[in-house]
């Protein structure tokens, strides 16, 4: 049994699968916490395992990316987004922007996304 998920990720294909995970599953676990859908920010990063994956993956993501269009050298602008059709509850959703997450073997995640939430829904939450 491989301990990750998808990793080692060792292509475009893997990864664009791995991505499709993070975004169900993210809002399924959302939906099972507050027990309804929040919007998202528009961004999606996918986490790492090895430093050849790490290596792999951030050429990939030059080839789908804007190198000059990042915030904080981290989230950078998709040439295309990724936008995944609604599915039951889940709204169709366009991720803008993704980002490579160095290699961690102890964490076992996948990747992650950031939903938004509005300053004052935050508040009552926190």
């Amino acid at each position: 049994m491989k301990p990750f998920r998808f990793s080692p990720i060792q292509d475009k294909t893997q990864m664009l699968k791995a991505i499709e995970y993070i975004h169900f599953e993210s809002y399924k676990l959302c939906k099972q916490n507050l027990g309804y859908i929040l919007p998202i920010a528009g961004n999606i990063g996918v986490f790492c395992h090895f430093e050849d994956e790490f290596a792999r993956l951030i050429k990939i993501r030059k080839e789908m990316t804007d190198l000059f269009d990042n915030w904080n050298q981290k989230y950078f602008r998709l040439h295309k987004p990724i936008i995944f059709p609604a599915k039951k509850d889940i709204p169709e959703t366009k991720y803008t922007y993704i980002y490579i997450r160095k290699p961690d073997t102890a964490h076992f995640h996948v990747g992650d996304l950031d939903f938004f939430l509005e300053p004052r829904k935050y508040t009552e939450l926190e």
